[in-house]
């Protein structure tokens, strides 16, 4: 099944002269018009058949191309070139694509058209994703966003925040997916880009919709559906409708899925695109496949096949050829089912899908399952697991994780060369009062030693609490490779025994041996969950790039998505601590959650964070059963109790702990500020 589209993969470089007028209209402007706006109209007309014919897109950007360099328009050159990339994309050819992306990026730097230089990188990182190289993809939209933050370009941030969403999304990181999906949707937000917002509703629905929690993914569809009909966006309104149809499909509301398929499917008619058209065709299909109309799928599917074809879309042709391979599975039709795998492999080969390649080995698989073929089985299968493990494999995770940070440690490169710069200022300022005060009395220098001899007593306090925070340090590495070992390693051995034994599921077994695969089912999802979560808790994830407060939500958000405890997290401005401290804070509060659910039978959990000028206090409370907490501090039961005692006394602060049975329990946290900032050494 072809997964609904997330966002406009392929970036336009607009002309910004020019609106978007019929090409009949262009043609006429151009007998008027002088060498430069002429390179401009040949793009326009080129935009015109943009997805329609990717022959005429490439023709009219040569003109473009030749013209541009002929008159000395380097930016009409950048543009052009881009263009042409487009093309070599819609016919997979991938390495003239990256040629000619490259050779764009340089003249758009050449002209200062830096936002264009931009786009092109965002187009060569989705170029990437397509191949797989996900680590590539991520350092193009690194780069991309960073000249984009340079030039205060919010509404292109956001879209990269997507793209790099995407790249999780793919790999099944739905954690990270969601992440950046909402990050880019406070950046629309910012600018209350109404449009942008819903399209940002629409990536979210999306992840919820693949971790099948589908009444919330419905919930953002419709979010999205009600901006759109307020903003008058039909494409909008049509991806909305097709979306909300999906959801519907999947939850088995096969009118409603049909009403809201037919909508969207009249609406892109109606605005004549051809590439959605088959899109919500293909859905018809797998519907109608569901409701085991037969001559209607067929129908759908052969209307999506026609257009495919006629646009030249090898992408859509690899999708329905899939789904058509499956409906002919439903009818036991195995040699129509494996004509249409093997164009689906094909096709996928050459464009380097690779979730294609993977569902049409495992119908394969299922395919000879069926037919009593198990060797052909068993090797269609490792194939399939071949494939899924290409996407997201435990070495992309390292460079992904690496690339993640680049963007950030340019900014703090930049804020480093500016903190250079403040302090050559201060230390001229110093040399010159030196100056003076050597010609004063011998005072001067009593001073000094008095102030060195401080200095010495303050610099031996500094190193004792730099070794507690090596100490830390040391045991954060640790921790970081248990969790990374945990997540890496046993999560995907999990992840397949999952799927061996959801292909047991598949054969014919008898009721009593079906209950314990189910057994079997629920004990292995309880048992990667439980993996995640302790991975998660061993280590938080990019607590230095994101800071405490965000790091504490997206925790408090994966347990509270799972229904209960309810728990309520409230912080005012806080500010920006060291790092070790950072990490310590959040294991105290995690740790005091932690203790209330497995302990407390608690169904409410309140975590208050508020700073002064020169204290941090934290009140946490919860509304379990309570108990003796002198009792608990000084038993072997405590050893959690204790445990977050000594991490509040190792950033120098102090705690009041307040339960009884049958009264909940209550902590109150006070922490200098001075000591939750990094140590340094002068």
């Amino acid at each position: 099944m072809r997964i609904s589209s997330i966002v406009l993969l392929i970036c336009i470089i607009t002309i910004n002269s020019l609106a978007q007028p019929s090409a009949d209209s262009l043609f006429q402007r151009l007998n008027s018009s002088n060498p430069q706006e002429k390179v401009d109209i040949y793009l326009a007309i080129a935009k015109v058949y943009w997805r329609y014919s990717t022959d005429s897109i490439y023709k009219y950007s040569h003109k473009a191309l030749d013209m541009a360099k002929e008159t000395k328009y380097v930016n009409g050159e950048a543009k052009a070139l881009s263009y042409i990339g487009v093309t070599y994309f819609y016919r997979a050819s991938y390495d003239s694509v990256i040629y000619y992306y490259n050779e764009a990026v340089k003249k758009f730097k050449e002209s200062n058209d830096l936002g264009g230089a931009a786009i092109t990188m965002n187009n060569t990182g989705v170029l990437y994703k397509r191949l797989g190289d996900y680590t590539q993809a991520l350092n193009c939209y690194t780069e991309a966003m960073a000249i984009q933050e340079s030039l205060g370009d919010v509404k292109e941030v956001g879209g990269t925040l997507l793209n790099i969403g995407i790249i999780y999304f793919v790999q099944n990181r739905f954690d990270d997916a969601l992440s950046y999906y909402l990050k880019a949707l406070e950046k629309f937000e910012l600018i209350d880009d109404k449009i942008k917002i819903a399209g940002a509703y629409t990536n979210i629905g999306q992840v919820y919709a693949e971790l099948n929690k589908n009444d919330e993914a419905l919930d953002y569809y419709q979010k999205a559906l009600i901006i759109q009909k307020e903003s008058d966006d039909k494409y909008g309104i049509a991806n909305s409708l097709s979306n909300i149809g999906i959801i519907n499909k999947t939850n088995k509301n096969y009118i409603a899925s049909e009403i809201s398929l037919k909508q969207s499917a009249d609406l892109y008619t109606e605005m004549h695109d051809e590439d959605a058209i088959a899109f919500v065709y293909n859905h018809l299909g797998e519907l109608y496949t569901f409701m085991q109309q037969w001559d209607k799928a067929l129908d759908m599917y052969t209307k999506t096949i026609h257009i495919e074809e006629n646009i030249g879309d090898d992408e859509g042709l690899a999708y329905v050829r899939l789904d058509l391979a499956n409906f002919h599975f439903q009818k036991k039709e195995w040699a129509q089912a494996i004509s249409n795998l093997n164009q689906s492999i094909g096709l996928s080969r050459k464009l380097h899908i690779l979730d294609i390649l993977q569902n049409s080995y495992l119908l394969l698989s299922r395919i000879d399952s069926a037919r009593g073929r198990y060797a052909e089985s068993l090797a269609h299968f490792k194939k399939y697991s071949l494939y899924k493990d290409s996407i997201y494999n435990e070495e992309s995770s390292r460079q992904i994780a690496e690339m993640q940070t680049k963007y950030e440690t340019t900014k703090k490169e930049q804020e480093i060369i500016k903190l250079q710069q403040e302090r050559i200022v201060s230390e001229l300022k110093i040399k010159n009062s030196r100056m003076i005060w050597a010609s004063g009395m011998v005072a001067t220098v009593a001073v000094f030693i008095l102030f060195f001899m401080i200095y010495r007593v303050k610099q031996r306090k500094l190193k004792t609490k730099l070794l507690l925070k090596n100490t830390m340090e040391t045991e954060d590495k640790e921790r970081k490779r248990f969790a990374e070992e945990l997540h890496d390693g046993i999560g995907p051995l999990l992840s397949t025994v999952k799927m061996y034994v959801n292909e047991l599921d598949n054969e014919q077994i008898n009721s009593s041996t079906r209950r314990l695969l189910n057994e079997s089912n629920k004990i292995i999802d309880d048992t990667i969950g439980a993996v995640r979560n302790l991975s998660h808790n061993l280590m938080p994830r990019n607590i230095e790039k994101y800071g405490l407060v965000k790091s504490l939500q997206n925790s408090v958000h994966r347990v509270c998505i799972k229904g209960s405890p309810e728990i309520i997290l409230e912080t005012g401005k806080i500010g920006n601590y060291g790092k070790w401290q950072q990490v310590m804070i959040y294991r105290i509060i995690t740790e005091l959650i932690n203790n209330s659910i497995k302990h407390a039978s608690t169904s409410v959990i309140k975590v208050n964070m508020n700073e002064t000028d020169k204290n941090l206090t934290i009140l946490y409370e919860d509304t379990g059963e309570g108990f003796n907490v002198e009792k608990a501090l000084n038993s072997s039961d405590g050893i959690g109790l204790t445990n977050i005692v000594s991490r509040i006394k190792s950033l120098d602060g102090a705690v009041v702990f307040n339960s009884e049975k049958g009264k909940g329990f209550k902590a109150r946290m006070e922490f200098n500020i001075k000591n939750l900032n990094d140590i340094k050494l002068n």
